[in-house]
């Protein structure tokens, strides 16, 4: 829910902009979100908070639209999952998930999740999935996400990702593939980051008519490079190079390309063969380092 005001307090360089579901107040500098066309939220410090005469949560570490008593929050927050440490925070509809560490956070409306260090985030909606270490973010459900930071490091300053794209091709077209074969998820690249990503791809041929070939059919690649997604979103840019690996029977035609879209998220595009039913399963590790510098 959008708050009315639009005034600064004195000396504050936030001010408050949007309550969610839970109660939390988030703040805004007015400064544009590139990627969601909006001014950036942000998460205000106690200070900051109190300076609008809401709520600290020591607990979780948030601001609040009003008080909260503390041990009804625990009790509440981490039904149906399972919290060992101080500061972690699981917001609604979070189910089956296990927090162990300090002053981490699972977002809401997500499952079967595990975080295991410190102030570690699971983005709002991501299942699945798995984050260890210190000061990682999890942008992607079924991943397994590696923090390697100190805690006064920003988010995801370093940090390597597991995850899996996945497509079936029927034509000589080339399409996208997704992140755990779901159509139109894609693995988003944060504003100002570098990454480095790595991809085991595998192709099968499963069906189809075309005489050329047979079902059984397989080709193997990988393909290595750099993603720079800069501030400007449009202006991402990708360099990479693919190598071909083992293969077998007819695969003409066939080919993985790795690629950053104008939002800056990548994927493997890939390209098959007519009247050839060709499922690909592609393993990437994206290994990121956040500059917290604008790359213009």
């Amino acid at each position: 829910m959008a708050i009315n005001t639009k005034i600064y307090r004195p000396n504050q360089r936030l001010r408050p902009e949007f309550t969610d579901s839970n109660g939390i107040i988030y703040y805004t500098d007015d400064v544009l979100d590139s990627q969601k066309a909006a001014i950036r939220l942000i998460s205000p410090n106690q200070n900051e908070c109190e300076a609008y005469g809401y709520t600290w949560n020591s607990y979780s570490r948030t601001c609040m639209a009003h008080p909260i008593n503390p041990s009804l929050d625990q009790v509440m927050l981490n039904t149906k999952n399972t919290n060992l440490g101080k500061g972690n925070l699981t917001q609604r509809e979070v189910t089956n998930s296990q927090i162990i560490g300090e002053q981490n956070m699972i977002r809401g409306e997500s499952r079967n999740n595990i975080i295991a260090g410190t102030k570690n985030v699971i983005d709002v909606g991501k299942s699945n999935t798995a984050v260890f270490g210190v000061n990682a973010i999890a942008l992607a459900g079924n991943t397994i996400t590696l923090g390697g930071n100190q805690g006064g490091d920003i988010l995801g300053k370093r940090q390597m990702t597991y995850f899996i794209l996945g497509a079936t091709t029927t034509t000589n077209g080339t399409i996208a593939t997704n992140v755990n074969g779901e159509a139109g998820v894609t693995y988003a690249v944060p504003v100002n980051a570098a990454v480095f990503f790595h991809c085991d791809i595998l192709a099968v041929r499963v069906g189809g008519t075309n005489v050329s070939g047979a079902v059984g059919d397989f080709g193997s690649w990988t393909e290595t490079g750099v993603v720079i997604s800069k501030t400007s979103g449009e202006g991402s840019t990708i360099n990479r190079q693919r190598k071909t690996l083992s293969s077998n029977g007819d695969i003409t035609n066939w080919r993985p390309t790795a690629a950053v879209d104008s939002d800056g998220n990548f994927n493997v595009n890939v390209r098959g063969q007519t009247n050839m039913d060709i499922d690909w399963v592609i393993s990437v590790r994206a290994t990121q380092l956040q500059t917290g510098v604008t790359i213009p």
